[in-house]
């Protein structure tokens, strides 16, 4: 299972163009995160926004006013957390990163700070694709992630793929696992991914 998500991950994060491996790995961690958005700002005296899913003009102002009251504790490695965001410092060769991710109401911390934690070094190298290059170095980060990342988290990714590649038809997704609906359903249930009613050509995860 883990051989074939890391050539799927290879495959969508080493991009011919960095920041859309930037992009595919935020995409990564707003998934597992179980969040609706995530953002990704390089914080170097001033905070740049460098990629950003379900970005709203509320998450920018929240970012920077976490910055310019938190920084000290951001720039120690500690998150700042609200009851449904949180922001997460990632190192990176050219200083801090930060990384946000919310939820419509609630967001499941720990399910967070897996997610960045697991994928924090694929956004760094993503990041510096340009400076550091090669596929060695993203193979190495990506293993790094499948090492740190839950086989359930693994088992969420995969099945969040398949959903948002069949436009969350639940049959079409039982075929392609060789099952029926119910079982999908119950991996659903006990994997956390809630029920979605998503219309034709529309991405949940970029909602």
């Amino acid at each position: 299972m883990q051989r074939d998500l890391r050539d799927v991950v290879l495959g969508r994060l080493i991009a011919a163009d960095p920041q859309l491996s930037l992009e595919e790995t935020l995409r990564v961690i707003v998934v597992q995160a179980r969040a609706t958005r995530g953002a990704v700002f390089a914080a170097e005296g001033s905070l740049q926004l460098l990629a950003g899913c379900g970005v709203t003009q509320e998450m920018l102002d929240r970012v920077r006013d976490a910055w310019d009251r938190e920084r000290e504790k951001l720039e120690e490695a500690r998150p700042v957390c609200g009851g449904a965001w949180s922001i997460w410092p990632v190192e990176s060769r050219g200083g801090t990163l930060l990384v946000y991710v919310g939820a419509e109401t609630t967001l499941h911390i720990p399910a967070a700070r897996e997610a960045v934690a697991g994928a924090g070094a694929l956004l760094a190298t993503a990041v510096h694709a340009p400076e550091t290059g090669g596929l060695t170095v993203m193979e190495e980060a990506v293993d790094r992630f499948l090492e740190m990342t839950s086989r359930e988290a693994i088992e969420r990714r995969q099945l969040m793929t398949l959903l948002n590649r069949h436009e969350w038809n639940i049959a079409r997704v039982a075929r392609a696992l060789g099952c029926n609906r119910v079982t999908v359903y119950k991996r659903m249930r006990r994997l956390g991914v809630p029920r979605l009613r998503v219309c034709r050509g529309e991405n949940p995860a970029s909602a």
